[in-house]
Formats: structure tokens, sequence, C-alpha cells
């Protein structure tokens, strides 16, 4: 073999190396692809469920409200007929 047969035997060898190589890349960028997407989804659906348990903490939050207000009401309405009831029974004795 001459030299010239030598350096093709050793590019072709390179080229096989550059080839696996550039598989093996190939690989490894589609797996990372396949985690970017599984990341984005999973922050997706976890934006989703910390939005859904937002809306339903504010729900019972105005539905409490709701009733604190009612349960105010409902004390200074008893509280007046407790003082006409008192009222009149200082009258009546």
């Amino acid at each position: 073999m001459d030299k010239r047969d030598e350096e093709i035997l050793e590019l072709k060898q390179k080229l096989i190396d550059l080839m696996k190589e550039n598989n093996e890349m190939k690989e490894l960028i589609l797996f990372l692809d396949d985690e970017r997407n599984y990341a984005r989804q999973f922050v997706r659906q976890f934006n989703q469920k910390q939005s859904l348990n937002w809306n339903s903490l504010k729900q019972k939050l105005n539905h409490l409200e709701q009733k604190q207000f009612e349960l105010i009401k409902e004390n200074i309405s008893l509280k007046q007929v407790s003082g006409n009831f008192s009222s009149k029974k200082k009258f009546n004795f």
C-alpha cells in the first residue's frame, strides 16, 4: 500500500467515526428535546393545577366572607331583638 491508500483508509475511518459521533449527537438531541417537551408539559400542568387551586381558594374565601357578613347581620338583628326584649321587660316590672 502506498501513502495515498493509507490516507484514504484513514480518512474513511475518520468519516466512519464522525458518522457514529453524528448519530450519537442526533440521539442525544432527540432525547433532550423529549425531555424539554416533558418539562414544558409538566410545568403547564402544574400551572393549571395551581390556577385551579387558587380559583378554588378564592371561591371558598368569597363564600366564607359572605357567610361572615350574614352572621354579622344576624348578630346585629339578634342584638336589636334582645335589646327590645330587655327594654320591654324593664317596663313590665
